[in-house]
């Protein structure tokens, strides 16, 4: 770690303590802390971050916790949302519609169905190992965490940049049930329920709906069409069973259906992969406006994914003593895909690419938890296996395409060695990963505690893929006179339908490649408690990123290699306190990599620039993380969570969108704005014996980022701050609400990504303003 970074960690100590006043605040004794806790003006907050349930004041690390309530009244439906609630989370959405996760500026920015991300995706604590399979919507949480930093010791060998645990609602003792309904903008209608009570004496159930709509928002700006259709469906089933007072048990059995329209990205600027073949309407195609609804595609095309999802987990503790639990988690899902998208976003036919798959997932974990003699502190010991399988495709179609029609090879002038219009992209991937872990938390005196963790984890990866032709024989023509061409004269008999990616030997196949992969994360940290209201921490942990391979447009296969394992070590301090009118945390953190796993280009013979994945061998980040909670007066509340990040790449070469070599040394990650910040608040105020009234605002600001490594200045992402505002009515029991709100009320214009498609630069862009009513009712 460098001298000066560590420096400013330790030095920052004094001043957390000091900014949060710790000892000031604290009462007098354990005592009148657990009184003034109990008055406090806000709920205790419980995590499980740590496998366990403990109070967040008392965890040792950087924790979000957002409950559900919140989640449904600023309208975070999917994961996509979350970074309105969270600090120093981006989400950005590829085309097909795909989300990639970003952390503290770290993140995966593959967008292949089989790319596993870096911030480690839960539902209860059961994994979920694919982004594409959190494409459903939010709906029936009790809260969700967000755990920032390496977690490997406890979750897995993926979670560098953190992890996100969705905490579902659980059966309850008595019956009840609720509803909530959404109109809005665009004919959006949404309607959630759910009921639970007691089946039996010992067994309690809860099922839980939503579906969603919507009509079109996007609008073509060359033409009369519209597009941008939601329809979304899902169900939650849980079964709890408590058969004795030593063992309970949750079953979840869950599913969701998309037949939503893929969002149209916006054209930008003309960027063909060989401007002599490009087709002259390219140069002088007009820019999309700046407006969020404005967008231009192929006509009579459909764009509408089906996409569907069901998964099966089941959770069993066992108490075996008073101290000591030993419990069991399983859990499958399987995810379905089929996502159409046009990758030129315009009129001009250039492609049109439907990406399919089919992804399952098991996994199985045991272990052991409990407390130490006299309450001395906690302890976990398990095993877990993971295994995953990815059968995906991308078949694409060429239409004017520039690096696809007449395509030359030196010496032979156009039209040289024909045209392609059609391709497709397969990939079948597998990974199998065992790991065996412990985790220790010691108390030494009723203020100072330390925790240890390690993990060992060895995983397998299988894979075989390549550029297919599609049985037309266009791909096989071309590929057998590359052949010729490299192999002196004597042309490649590649038949229709056969794989076009070569190798050294200029053979053509559906090879299968392997390689395993071994890592050690760890943690070690020590707490210091000066109050129970109050904590100071500092925390050192290493996590790992398993390798992965890549599913791109290849004609050689070196643009196939896997990537690598990442290795991040992270150093961390930190502070929180509760007061009964205000909640603070803030930490500062140095992250070093090794071998960071980025998105970045290759150059393809055919295809020009691609992306593809690469490891940066050094890399490292330093920031900040603040959120606050204050309630000046009793009907005023106000959350702010800000964040600050500092990202630099280690020496390495990459490419813009114009195939420019470009040194990265000095520049920063991609999605992985300096600055992130939102800040809510609620004024709630009596208006009759039965009744409150309530006003509110949310804003959401991002600073400036790019989405490639080059930082080229058409794939800037631009600041932009949202803002929304609520009114409404609530029964002071809680039963029912009723809320006015407008998201993004001032309409602005922003994207959350830019991309190199085909022959253009894209962007998408955020959702415009939106309005509308939403109601709860509970019955019980």
């Amino acid at each position: 770690m460098n001298s000066k970074y560590a420096t400013a960690l330790w030095a920052s100590v004094p001043l957390l303590a000091t900014s949060l006043d710790l000892r000031a605040a604290a009462p007098a004794d354990s005592t009148s802390a657990a009184n003034a806790d109990s008055d406090s003006s806000f709920a205790e907050v419980v995590v499980t971050a740590e496998r366990r349930e403990e109070k967040l004041v008392n965890v040792g690390m950087t924790v979000a916790s957002v409950g559900g309530n919140t989640l449904q009244n600023l309208g975070i439906t999917s994961a996509n949302d979350l970074p309105q609630v969270v600090s120093s989370l981006t989400v950005s959405t590829a085309a097909d519609g795909t989300p990639v996760y970003t952390l503290r500026g770290v993140g995966f920015n593959a967008t292949s169905l089989g790319a596993q991300p870096t911030v480690s995706l839960y539902y209860d604590q059961t994994p979920i190992p694919y982004g594409v399979m959190t494409q459903g919507p939010l709906f029936d949480l009790d809260h969700v965490e967000v755990s920032k930093g390496p977690q490997g010791t406890l979750y897995g060998q993926n979670s560098t940049g953190g992890a996100i645990n969705y905490v579902t609602s659980k059966p309850t003792k008595q019956f009840v049930s609720g509803a909530h309904l959404d109109y809005g903008r665009f004919n959006y209608g949404e309607i959630e329920g759910f009921v639970s009570g007691p089946l039996t004496d010992t067994l309690t159930a809860r099922l839980a709906v939503i579906g969603a709509r919507q009509d079109d928002w996007q609008q073509d700006y060359l033409r009369d069409a519209s597009l941008g259709r939601v329809q979304k469906y899902a169900a939650r089933g849980l079964l709890e069973w408590k058969p004795t007072d030593n063992v309970d048990a949750l079953v979840n059995v869950n599913g969701w259906v998309d037949r939503s329209d893929n969002q149209i990205p916006q054209f930008v600027f003309p960027v063909p992969r060989v401007p002599t073949n490009a087709i002259p309407a390219l140069f002088t195609f007009p820019a999309a406006p700046a407006d969020p609804r404005a967008a231009d595609w192929d006509q009579g095309r459909s764009y509408r994914r089906d996409n569907h999802q069901w998964q099966v987990s089941g959770i069993v503790n066992v108490f075996l003593t008073n101290d000591l639990t030993f419990s069991s988690l399983s859990n499958y899902i399987s995810t379905t895909i089929e996502s159409p998208y046009g990758n030129d976003a315009s009129s001009l036919d250039l492609a049109y690419v439907t990406t399919t798959g089919r992804l399952q997932a098991y996994s199985q974990e045991f272990h052991l938890s409990g407390t130490l003699d006299e309450q001395r502190g906690n302890f976990v010991l398990g095993l877990n296996y993971q295994g995953d399988h990815d059968n995906e495709g991308s078949f694409q179609q060429f239409n004017g395409l520039s690096s696809t029609t007449d395509i030359s090879s030196p010496p032979l002038p156009p039209p040289g060695l024909g045209s392609i219009h059609q391709s497709k992209n397969i990939g079948i991937q597998s990974n199998q990963s065992v790991g065996v872990f412990g985790d220790v938390q010691w108390n030494f005196t009723s203020q100072w505690s330390a925790l240890a963790g390690i993990r060992y984890t060895r995983v397998t990866h299988h894979n075989r893929s390549c550029t297919a032709d599609t049985g037309n024989g266009d791909w096989a023509h071309v590929a057998n006179g590359l052949i010729g061409l490299l192999d002196g004269g004597t042309p490649g008999t590649l038949l229709p339908g056969d794989c076009v990616t070569l190798d050294a030997k200029l053979q053509a196949g559906f090879n299968p490649q392997s390689f395993r992969e071994t890592n050690v994360p760890w943690r070690v940290g020590l707490n210091y408690k000066p109050t129970d209201a109050s904590l100071l921490y500092a925390l050192i942990s290493r996590g790992f990123k398993a390798g992965n391979y890549p599913v791109i447009n290849a004609i050689t296969r070196t643009s196939l290699r896997p990537v690598q394992q990442e290795e991040l070590t992270s150093y961390e301090l930190g502070a929180k306190a509760n007061t009964r009118s205000i909640q603070v945390s803030g930490a500062v953190y140095y992250y070093d990599y090794k071998n960071k796993q980025l998105l970045t280009n290759t150059v393809d013979p055919i295809f020009g620039p691609v992306p593809t994945l690469g490891n940066v061998p050094s890399a490292h980040s330093y920031g900040a993380d603040a959120t606050i909670t204050w309630s000046p007066v009793k009907p005023l509340t106000f959350n702010v969570g800000a964040a600050y990040q500092h990202t630099v790449i280690g020496p390495f070469i990459d490419y813009d969108v114009f195939s420019n070599p470009v040194q990265l040394k000095g520049h920063s990650f991609n999605f992985a704005p300096s600055v992130t910040l939102n800040a809510d608040a609620e004024y709630r105020t009596p208006v009759s014996a039965q009744l409150f009234g309530f006003l509110g605002a949310h804003a959401s600001y991002n600073s400036k980022t790019f989405a490639d490594l080059a930082e080229s200045p058409l794939l800037r992402i631009d600041p932009y701050t949202t803002l929304g505002l609520r009114a409404g009515v609530a029964a002071k029991d809680g039963r029912w609400d009723v809320t006015l709100y407008g998201r993004n009320v001032t309409n602005k214009y922003y994207w959350t990504n830019a991309t190199l498609g085909y022959d253009s630069v894209y962007r998408i862009a955020g959702f415009p303003a939106t309005y509308g009513i939403q109601a709860d009712y509970k019955w019980d």
